[in-house]
C-alpha cells in the first residue's frame, strides 16, 4: 500500500507541525486565547488553514479549522451531510486533527451558507464563554461570523493574526529546506 502522505504535495514533517502547534498553543495561553479559528476557500491565499493542517483549502471549497489551545483540531470541509469522523489516535493525512465534519457547502450556493457555520458553532460549544482568536479575518465568511456570534453570545471574538503571524514568520530548518 502506498504512503497516505503521498496525497500531500511536499508534506511538512511531523516535527515541524509539532513545533508550530506547541508555539501557537504557548502564545495562545500568553494572550488568553482559548481557540483559534481559520477559514479559507483556496490554496492561493488560504495560508492559515495550510499552516495549521498542512492541507490547503482548494477549488473554492470552504475549509474551516477550529484550533483549541488544549485539544486536537476540528476541521470542517467538503463532505456529505452527517460526515463526522473521529480520530482518537490521530490520522496519517489529517495530522493534528481529532475530528472532521463534512457538509456540502458551496460559496456559490447561498442556501448552503450556514451549513459549515452551524457545524463550527456546534464544534465550538465548549468555548461559548471563551476567547476566540480569528485568523485572517478578510478570508472568514460573514455567515460564519454571524452564526458564531449568535450561537456563542458569551464568547469574546478577537483578531489573533498578530499573535500567530510572528510565529509563522520565523522559518525552521525544515521549512527553509522546503522553500529552497
Amino acid at each position: 500500500m502506498s504512503n497516505p502522505l503521498d496525497r500531500i504535495n511536499h508534506p511538512i514533517p511531523d516535527a515541524e507541525l509539532d513545533r508550530r502547534w506547541t508555539a501557537l498553543r504557548s502564545a495562545m495561553g500568553a494572550a488568553g486565547i482559548d481557540v483559534l479559528l481559520a477559514q479559507a476557500s483556496n490554496d492561493f491565499m488560504g495560508g492559515y488553514v495550510k499552516y495549521l493542517t498542512d492541507i490547503p483549502a482548494t477549488n473554492g471549497y470552504v475549509t474551516t479549522v477550529v484550533f483549541p489551545r488544549a485539544e486536537p483540531m476540528i476541521v470542517i470541509g467538503q463532505g456529505a451531510f452527517g460526515t463526522d469522523l473521529h480520530f482518537p489516535d490521530g490520522d496519517v493525512v489529517r495530522r493534528g486533527v481529532g475530528r472532521f465534519l463534512g457538509t456540502p457547502s458551496y460559496a456559490s450556493a447561498h442556501y448552503s451558507a450556514g451549513y459549515d457555520a452551524e457545524l463550527a458553532a456546534s464544534a465550538m460549544g465548549p468555548y461559548a464563554h471563551g476567547t476566540v482568536g480569528m485568523l485572517g479575518t478578510t478570508a472568514i465568511a460573514l455567515a460564519l461570523v454571524d452564526t458564531l456570534r449568535t450561537h456563542l453570545p458569551g464568547a469574546r471574538f478577537i483578531d489573533a493574526s498578530n499573535v500567530v503571524d510572528p510565529i509563522k514568520a520565523v522559518k525552521s530548518a525544515d521549512e527553509l529546506a522546503l522553500v529552497r
